[in-house]
């Protein structure tokens, strides 16, 4: 096309793409086109201004794309999976009134991912990451993962949906920590995003050791917002106890609540997610 700094191509007319059925030798032309062979077959070539390319046969061409296809599926699950990234939730962490630790949880991916204390918060609050099962109880996530960043807005109780503010109201030693009871503060209230209760969404992950991140309940079918981190193995639970996640970093913020329990589950001192949310 003319026009200052144009490209003027000269291509060949039609006419001179030509089909060569008999074989060709496609040595000359290098590494552009590989010669045939006997491992890819072709049923002829094509001729493009001096320059033959082979003409695969059928088979050949199903054979690739089937090749081509796999490969196009596999990319896809992959952006599939990165995108589906479990989201990385918080709790900064106050006992005592005193700024103990944060308490970081990862809610939405296929895999597990570490995230360091930012050094802007890591003089304020202790360090605590979970992973969140939202590809096993994706129901059960979500309700964590809304109640942490409070964009639900008020619930039917009348009360935030969210836990910025709420304590950990049942500590006991060598067993778990308790808290999301947002509405009452004592266990026997708080609320899900779906309304007062929501049943339980399967029992697939088990109370394998400590940070097991589970729903408490009043029984079968009664998942609110309570929730509790385990301390040791509590295998007694499996069944009973949706666990829809678990701590992968600040193991030492959940000792440190744990250390203000006893064995009637109340705390010695005032225990408070502070601030929570989404990184």
């Amino acid at each position: 096309m003319g026009g200052a700094g144009g490209v003027v191509v000269d291509l060949p007319p039609l006419w001179a793409l030509r089909r060569r059925c008999q074989s060709t030798d496609f040595s000359r032309i290098g590494a552009c086109v590989p010669a045939a062979s006997a491992d890819a077959p072709h049923s002829g070539s094509w001729s493009l201004a001096g320059w033959s390319f082979p003409v695969p046969a059928l088979g050949d061409v199903l054979k690739w794309f089937l090749w081509g296809l796999g490969h196009l599926i596999h990319l896809l699950s992959v952006i599939v999976q990165e995108n589906m990234a479990r989201p990385q939730v918080f709790f900064d962490i106050t006992i005592g009134g005193k700024a103990s630790g944060r308490i970081v949880m990862e809610v939405s991916s296929l895999f597990l991912v570490f995230q360091p204390c930012p050094a802007s918060l890591c003089n304020q609050a202790a360090f605590v990451c979970f992973q969140l099962y939202s590809d096993i109880v994706p129901k059960t996530a979500e309700n964590f993962r809304a109640l942490c960043t409070g964009e639900k807005g008020m619930g039917k109780s009348g009360k935030p949906l969210h836990f910025k503010g709420c304590k950990f109201h049942r500590i006991i030693p060598n067993f778990m920590i308790q808290g999301g009871d947002f509405t009452r503060g004592n266990g026997t209230g708080g609320e899900s995003i779906y309304g007062e209760k929501f049943p339980d969404e399967n029992f697939k992950e088990r109370h394998t050791g400590p940070g097991v991140l589970s729903m408490a309940n009043a029984g079968p079918n009664t998942n609110g917002s309570q929730f509790f981190l385990c301390t040791v193995k509590t295998e007694w639970l499996d069944g009973k106890h949706v666990v829809f996640g678990r701590v992968v970093e600040g193991m030492d913020v959940v000792k440190a609540i744990e250390s203000h329990g006893s064995q009637s589950g109340k705390p010695s001192k005032d225990c408070v997610i502070a601030d929570c949310g989404q990184l």
